[in-house]
């Protein structure tokens, strides 16, 4: 009892920690680069782009739900689309206002749960489309490198030296699934409230659920597919932020260098990438010749955009629940 309260304890603090750092990074990057310019080209967004920037990361939002769906119908799970909007955008509500984005996935899982989906299989669907979508983020953080070393700021073998980490990463929490079943017994050995949860049966469920999962490569491989769609439209999505702030990038900029900030975005220092994707974002677009103050504004209304949809999808949230009451 006492171990456990120790580490909730650690736990808050280390959370704290990347709060401070990152809200501090982000502050700090504001005030060093000229917080009147940063404000005064936010104040001169340009409405029409602004309008068709919103309808990108509309239709981003609708083709994430889409490939969703897909992996859902191809895990036995059959669900209305305009359910699956409803559910994943009020997960934006959770991976924005919550430490990172297991808030947002979790409520997927419930989601699904709710509507009768089995707990296991919804979280394979939400396991599978992170894995794929991320693997489809490294895979043109790869060809960027691979392709544009000429344009990049840094080794070759530096860049993908960290995309590698990543990618091991993960490659070793899809190979941890073939050891659901030590993995498991292990928990309920040592963690005893877990007894309850994880019975022989249900251990026995999960590691063949797990091992058929991974014997569906075609489901794999189609969801990849889409997710290296996804990618591309996220990226022109960003593009059209840019055109809202009155800075013609080459478009060619955003696919060699925004992955690669997507990837550095990542790794957990501060909450939800905070301070740390703005620093990022100043180091790189400088190599698109723009301005550290334009880098600020590009990355705060970029967030922006993505509160108004997460707060809707606080609204869808609230419309739910008294829905049920």
């Amino acid at each position: 009892m006492h171990n456990d309260k120790k580490s909730v304890h650690t736990g808050k603090h280390r959370l704290l920690l990347k709060v401070v750092f990152g809200l501090g990074t982000f502050f700090l990057l504001f005030f060093l680069f000229d917080p009147q310019t940063i404000l005064a080209t936010l104040a001169g967004t340009r409405v029409t782009y602004l309008l068709w920037a919103f309808v990108c990361c509309l239709f981003v939002l609708l083709a994430r739900a889409f490939r969703w769906m897909v992996i859902l119908k191809d895990m036995g799970i059959h669900a209305m689309f305009w359910r699956i909007v409803e559910i994943y955008t009020i997960s934006l509500w959770f991976n924005t206002f919550l430490p990172g984005s297991v808030g947002g996935d979790i409520y997927k899982v419930y989601g699904l749960v709710q509507d009768g989906s089995r707990t296991i299989q919804s979280l394979a669907t939400v396991f599978i489309e992170r894995f794929t979508g991320l693997m489809a983020l490294i895979t043109v953080a790869v060809l960027s490198v691979l392709f544009f070393s000429h344009m990049m700021p840094a080794p070759t073998w530096m860049l993908l030296s960290l995309i590698a980490i990543v990618a091991g990463g993960l490659f070793l929490l899809l190979f941890a699934t073939r050891l659901t079943q030590p993995v498991c017994l292990f928990l309920r050995t040592y963690i005893p409230f877990l007894k309850r949860y994880l019975t022989d049966d249900h251990i026995t469920f999960i590691s063949d659920m797990f091992g058929n999962m991974l014997n569906e490569r075609r489901l794999f491989v189609r969801a990849y597919g889409l997710g290296l769609v996804m990618q591309v439209l996220v990226l022109t999505s960003y593009y059209v932020v840019s055109l809202a702030l009155n800075e013609h990038i080459p478009f060619l900029f955003f696919l060699v260098f925004f992955p690669l900030i997507e990837i550095i975005s990542l790794i957990p220092v501060t909450i939800n990438g905070m301070g740390v994707r703005e620093l990022v974002l100043v180091f790189f677009l400088k190599y698109a010749e723009v301005s550290p103050s334009f880098a600020i504004s590009f990355s705060i209304l970029v967030r922006l955009i993505l509160v108004v949809f997460a707060l809707f999808g606080g609204y869808l949230l609230i419309r739910k629940r008294a829905e049920r009451t």
